[in-house]
C-alpha cells in the first residue's frame, strides 16, 4: 500500500512539474513563433505599402484591387524630375511703382521642373524581381498555412460637413491573427487579438494603412522595422570588401540608416517609396510623398550619411 502511494505521488509530482514547465514555456514557444510569422507577414506588407505609394503618386489615388495594383507595376514609370530655381522680372509691380518693367527692382521668383527621362516603377522599388506578383499571398508555406491579405481602398472625409472639407483617397492591407497564428496554443491567440500595446502588434489584424484616418503606416511596433526591409534591390547585395569604410557600410547595412531615416521622414508627414543607396557608402538617394500641406506633394532627396555613427 505505500509502495503504490509513493508511485502516485511520484505521478502527481512529475504531471505538476510537468504542467508548471508548460505554463513557462508555452508562452516562450508561442512569442518565438508569432514574432517570426509577423515578421514574414509584415515585410510583405511593407511591399504593398510601397507599391501603394507609387500607385498614388501616379495616379492620385490608391487602388483596392491587387490585380490592379500588379498591372500598374508592370507597365508605370517614374518620372526623373531635376528641380530648378529662377527669378525674372515683376513688369507688373515695376511699372506700378513708375520703374522700368525689364530691369526693375522687383523679380518674382519662380521653380522649374525638368523632366530628364523615366524610371520602371517596378525596379525602383522591387529591383527588378517579381516578388510584388506574389506579395498578396500569406508567406506561411513551410509552416502549412495558407491565405490571402485583404486588400480595401476608399477615401477619409476631413472636416465633414464644413467649408473645407476634403476627401483623402485612402487605403488598408491586412490579414487576421488568427490564420497568421493558426495551429499555435488558442488561449494564447485570443489574447494576441486583444493587444494594446507598444510593444505589439495591436489589434485582431496585422495591417497596414487605415480608412478611419490619413495614415500609411503599419500597426506593428518599431523592433518589426528593424528587419532588414526586403524592398531593397537585390542586385546591390554585392560581395563585401576588407577596406574600413565598406566594412563601416557593411556594418549598418540593413539595420541603422535606412530604417531610421524613413522614421524621421514620417515623423515630418513624409512616405518614403524609393530608397536607394548610391555606390557602396552611406549615401542614398530617396523619393517621398509629403502630406504636411494636406495634400500629397512627391519630392526627392539625397542624404550623406557618410560621416554619421550607425543608428544615428
Amino acid at each position: 500500500m505505500k509502495l503504490i502511494l509513493q508511485l502516485v505521488l511520484w505521478v502527481l509530482i512529475i504531471f505538476l512539474g510537468w504542467k508548471l514547465y508548460s505554463s513557462i514555456i508555452g508562452p516562450v514557444e508561442f512569442n518565438k513563433k508569432r514574432d517570426a510569422r509577423y515578421a514574414k507577414v509584415i515585410k510583405n506588407l511593407k511591399d504593398v505599402r510601397a507599391a501603394e505609394l507609387a500607385h498614388k503618386e501616379i495616379t492620385g489615388k490608391f487602388t483596392g484591387s491587387f490585380d490592379s495594383l500588379v498591372r500598374f507595376l508592370d507597365t508605370a514609370q517614374f518620372a526623373n524630375v531635376q528641380r530648378r530655381d529662377t527669378s525674372y522680372a515683376d513688369e507688373k509691380k515695376n511699372k506700378a511703382y513708375g520703374l522700368d518693367a525689364k530691369t526693375g527692382g522687383y523679380i518674382l521668383e519662380a521653380v522649374l521642373l525638368d523632366t530628364l527621362g523615366f524610371t520602371s516603377v517596378r525596379d525602383s522599388i522591387f529591383g527588378g524581381t517579381d516578388r510584388y506578383k506574389t506579395m498578396m499571398n500569406l508567406p506561411l508555406e513551410q509552416e502549412g498555412i495558407t491565405g490571402l491579405i485583404e486588400l480595401v481602398a476608399g477615401e477619409v472625409i476631413k472636416n465633414q460637413g464644413r467649408k473645407n472639407e476634403k476627401a483623402y483617397s485612402a487605403f488598408e492591407a491586412r490579414i487576421s491573427k488568427k490564420i497568421v497564428l493558426e495551429g499555435l496554443d488558442k488561449d494564447l491567440i485570443n489574447q494576441e487579438e486583444q493587444v494594446v500595446s507598444v510593444e505589439g502588434v495591436n489589434g485582431a489584424f496585422v495591417k497596414v494603412g487605415s480608412l478611419e484616418e490619413v495614415d500609411t503606416s503599419g500597426n506593428w511596433p518599431k523592433i518589426y522595422d528593424a528587419v532588414p526591409n526586403n524592398t531593397k534591390n537585390e542586385k546591390n547585395q554585392k560581395t563585401k570588401t576588407t577596406s574600413p569604410e565598406a566594412k563601416k557600410t557593411a556594418d549598418c547595412d540593413g539595420y541603422g540608416d535606412e530604417e531610421i531615416i524613413k522614421s524621421k521622414m514620417k515623423q515630418m508627414n513624409m512616405d518614403v517609396i524609393e530608397f536607394r543607396q548610391i555606390g557602396n557608402e552611406r549615401k542614398y538617394y530617396i523619393r517621398y510623398i509629403s502630406w504636411s500641406t494636406g495634400n500629397a506633394i512627391n519630392g526627392e532627396r539625397t542624404l550623406d550619411y557618410s560621416n554619421n555613427p550607425c543608428n544615428d
